[in-house]
């Protein structure tokens, strides 16, 4: 029985929409919002220690290695990771090398 019911009322007539009666046509006029104020603080440096040799290359990749301050003991690509200090490698970060970079980022996977 509730299956003939919805049969039916599937099968009804949808109703028609209203017709539009009137178009509009809306235009927005711009407007001018005032610059913000430049900050008086300058911003903090980004400094980052990488602990993995996939996320340093792409750090690399990004623009971002000369704001690389430590890296893990196996980076070796690009050249210029050579010349980073090493923090540790798979056996080990020293935690207290990290630290004194002072580094506001810390990259691993």
């Amino acid at each position: 029985m509730l299956a003939l019911a919805l049969v039916f009322t599937g099968c009804a007539q949808e109703a028609e929409a209203p017709a539009a009666t009137e178009i509009v046509e809306v235009t927005a006029e711009p407007t001018e919002e005032p610059a913000p104020e430049p900050t008086e603080e300058p911003a903090e440096e980004l400094t980052i220690v990488s602990t993995v040799p996939s996320v340093t290359e792409i750090l690399f990749e990004l623009g971002v290695g000369e704001n690389i301050v430590g890296v893990d003991g196996v980076s070796n690509y690009p050249d210029a990771v050579m010349d980073i200090e090493k923090v540790g490698d798979y056996n080990g970060f020293d935690v207290e090398k990290s630290g004194s970079f002072k580094s506001n980022s810390s990259i691993s996977w």
